[in-house]
């Protein structure tokens, strides 16, 4: 065993260095490892102490520089990771396998294309989020816009050297992220540099693109892009080599989801409580605001997207229905009685 002293006054010494020199994790995890008595009888040599120490403060930077870095992107779902993607939620198109496999970021380092196409509410944002953030976890470099946002900023550029100044910071990232895309209109100009965004960064083989969209390749053609000329050249240079998933399923949106650490119903953002014997409490067995059961070991239900009534979502908007208002009801009359209520009431108030 090694007995290492340390004196209350070199600690303190450290300490201030460690604050000059920015590497406070390292005076921290000494000082815990003091506080603990790890140093009175160690096995561990002063060189392991002094490496543990570093990989602690090298690892607490990095965390830190991430969560940067994430929050700088401006992401929709900054949290969004491999572990809080629902499955059970009768999506197709994609399997956990296959994100998986794009979570290693080979695609971005092979400069692919990636395109996640698919309704509002599918999810294809949520997985975008995934695979930006696993990409800055890979220590790769990555430019995310809103598309309409993308496309206002290249119509004001102005000059050949914005233009190639925008050009050249694009080409400093290895995965350029254009959420929602497709969706309204381009003017000439708007086109015009979409195409030499396209023709710099995904031809020249400079980053990779990845694009989430609801409209397929056709759409584009017909009522995106200005010029059918520019829309196919565009196509044939980030669509056609693209590597492609055509989302399908239930929206995300209609305020059903589980907590992201124990599976617990959630409705309105209020989690749903049970008592001792499973019952819900506050709610009836016929309360169709309940629709996601609390999830149990072994194999997940086939159809775990459904009411009180067996039916599915789908087959619930049929009705024009919300069965999230908040009554717990989903007949087509819902709010009658309280809006008679309330005419009632401005009667009142006028006599």
């Amino acid at each position: 065993m090694n007995q290492i002293n340390i004196h209350s006054e070199r600690l303190n010494r450290i300490m201030e260095l460690a604050k000059e020199l920015k590497i406070s994790p390292f005076a921290e995890k000494l000082n815990t490892m003091v506080l603990s008595g790890e140093l009175e009888l160690t096995s561990k040599s002063v060189e392991e102490i002094i490496l543990e120490l570093l990989e602690t403060t090298s690892k607490e930077r990095e965390e830190s520089q991430l969560a940067k870095n994430i929050s700088r992107l401006g992401l929709h779902n900054p949290t969004a990771n491999l572990n809080n993607i629902l499955w059970n939620i009768g999506r197709k198109g994609i399997s956990k396998r296959e994100l998986s496999e794009l979570s290693t970021c080979d695609w971005i380092r092979c400069r692919r294309n990636l395109i996640l196409l698919g309704a509002t509410g599918v999810g294809k944002t949520r997985i975008a989020d995934t695979l930006a953030i696993t990409a800055l976890q890979s220590h790769l470099k990555v430019f995310y816009r809103r598309a309409s946002l993308f496309v206002s900023e290249l119509r004001e550029l102005e000059g050949n050297e914005e233009i190639k100044t925008y050009l050249k910071m694009l080409s400093k990232h290895d995965l350029i992220y254009i959420d929602d895309f497709a969706s309204g209109h381009l003017d000439p100009l708007g086109e015009s540099m979409l195409c030499e965004i396209a023709d710099e960064i995904s031809d020249k083989h400079k980053a990779s693109l990845l694009i989430t969209t609801q409209h397929d390749v056709e759409s584009w053609l017909r009522n995106y892009f200005y010029s059918a000329a520019n829309g196919e050249a565009f196509v044939d240079r980030v669509f056609t080599p693209a590597i492609k998933f055509d989302l399908d399923g239930p929206t995300l949106r209609v305020n059903i989801f589980q907590s992201e650490n124990n599976g617990t119903p959630v409705i309105n953002g209020t989690a749903i409580k049970k008592n001792e014997t499973g019952a819900t409490i506050g709610k009836s067995e016929n309360d169709s605001s309940i629709l996601v059961p609390k999830r149990k070991r072994g194999r997940p239900r086939k159809n775990p997207v459904t009411d009180c009534n067996n039916r599915k979502i789908s087959e619930i908007k049929e009705f024009e229905t919300n069965v999230h208002a908040g009554t717990g009801t989903d007949d087509a009359t819902r709010g009658t009685e309280a809006k008679e209520q309330t005419a009632a009431l401005n009667e009142e108030m006028k006599k």
